[in-house]
């Protein structure tokens, strides 16, 4: 009977302790804030009336927070690839894609892009999405496109790093464009 009560308790003791690591889990999803103890004066950011902003709002806001975080940071990493400094300015050898404003290679917003600009409204093939660079970079693939100058308004799945994604506007143009190791031409502001 004794030995009934001990399994009876280590249960009891295991499920309390899975519902305290899936409360955790569930709380660093929700609020990632709430995880770390040296970012607790972010807490008060948090906004209390979330019926009031759209998703695409938080969104926004949220990658501006993040390039103000990191941007010295993702400066210094890029500065270890590139190959030349050119009077436009530094010049970088990266793989490179093409996307389309699809779902099934996006999400549930495929025309906007991570800082909130519409690419669909927009209609010009000049946007590119580059984990590397903060938003708003100006770049030039000269060898493809010659002086056409495209913006970083976009990010990628953060395992591709030293790489663009450039947005083209049908899913034909992206597959027909494959997977390029291309130079980039970061412009000076």
């Amino acid at each position: 009977m004794k030995r009934i009560e001990i399994n009876t308790q280590s249960t009891v003791l295991e499920k309390v302790g899975f519902g305290v690591i899936l409360i955790a889990f569930l709380a660093n999803i929700f609020y990632p804030n709430i995880v770390y103890a040296e970012d607790i004066s972010s807490l008060s950011t948090i906004p209390t009336e979330l019926a009031s902003l759209t998703g695409t709002d938080i969104l926004a806001k949220r990658f501006a927070e993040a390039e103000k975080k990191y941007v010295s940071v993702t400066k210094n990493v890029s500065e270890k690839k590139v190959e030349e400094i050119t009077s436009e300015g530094k010049v970088m050898r990266v793989s490179s894609t093409a996307y389309s404003s699809d779902v099934a290679q996006t999400d549930a917003t495929p025309c906007i892009t991570a800082d909130g600009f519409n690419v669909c409204a927009n209609g010009q093939e000049n946007v590119v999405a580059a984990n590397f660079l903060p938003f708003g970079t100006k770049i030039k693939i000269p060898e493809l496109f010659g002086d056409r100058v495209f913006t970083v308004h976009d990010r990628m799945n953060k395992r591709y790093y030293y790489k663009v994604d450039i947005w083209m506007t049908s899913r034909d143009r992206a597959i027909q464009y494959g997977v390029r190791n291309i130079k980039i031409v970061i412009l000076d502001k």
